[in-house]
């Protein structure tokens, strides 16, 4: 059966060049019918450029569509990839089925089994006619006491963050030492980036408590709302495999930007 596919990553073959790795990549995609799009430099230095990065589809080109963009996140460009299909969009069904376990129904649940006859399972012939008999008898009864009802799926309150018009200066600050410096690569350059590079990371930190505290204070269940940032907290920090910090030259460093720099040499 056919199947749209897409890969994405970062696969350290450059595009840009003739080499026998990328080669040899493009040459196992096609033979299951997938091709590389053509990206353009996705990782810029002041001494180099490289497509290193990579999209790999087997959709035509008249269906699939990509861009670049400079997202500060790393030292690579972001790739984004948009499929034109033609799909329509489903809504959502919130709604199901739960067999309701009141305190009630249970106390009925256990009245009426305390008056069930039970001779159908004890004078069976064998182990599967008695599971089959118990079987029938407590579906029965659970319909009858414990009833399915239709419940409404009630969405998660989450976090919500509000990105003010001076994060997105600083943001574009950062944006910009950080392309200066990987066009002239000077140590000035380089300590400007990362200067105004925490000084965004503060702001957003900033931001994300104020939010937080924000949350807790306008929910009715304040022990529920923190529980809800904790647990998100916890979810994306297992959820987190990247490196944090490496040794370079005998030094700690824990900027993203200078640990990929140095991988990359």
């Amino acid at each position: 059966e056919n199947k749209s596919l897409v890969l994405m990553g970062d696969v350290n073959f450059d595009r840009l060049t003739e080499n026998t790795d990328n080669t040899l990549f493009e040459e196992d995609l096609l033979t299951y019918g997938i091709r590389r799009l053509p990206l353009p430099a996705t990782r810029i230095t002041h001494n180099s450029r490289s497509s290193i990065d990579c999209i790999c589809t087997n959709l035509l080109e008249d269906k699939v569509s990509f861009s670049i963009t400079e997202t500060g996140i790393s030292d690579h460009l972001g790739q984004s990839c948009s499929f034109h299909l033609g799909l329509k969009r489903t809504h959502e069904n919130r709604s199901s089925f739960k067999r309701i376990y009141s305190r009630r129904n249970l106390e009925n649940l256990k009245a009426t089994l305390a008056l069930e006859n039970w001779d159908s399972v004890h004078n069976s012939l064998d182990a599967e006619e008695a599971f089959k008999s118990f079987q029938t008898i407590m579906a029965r009864t659970l319909d009858h006491a414990c009833p399915k009802k239709r419940t409404r799926t009630k969405c998660k309150s989450k976090l919500k963050i509000y990105y003010d018009e001076e994060v997105m200066m600083m943001k574009d600050d950062f944006l910009r030492a950080h392309y200066k410096y990987e066009m002239t690569g000077n140590e000035s350059d380089r300590i400007t980036m990362i200067t105004k590079n925490k000084a965004y990371d503060i702001k957003l930190r900033t931001l994300k408590r104020n939010s937080a505290a924000e949350h807790i204070a306008q929910s009715n269940n304040k022990s529920k709302a923190l529980w809800e940032i904790i647990n998100s907290e916890k979810q994306n920090k297992l959820s987190c495999s990247s490196l944090s910090s490496l040794e370079i030259d005998g030094k700690i460093e824990n900027n993203p930007y200078l640990i990929a720099e140095h991988l990359n040499l």
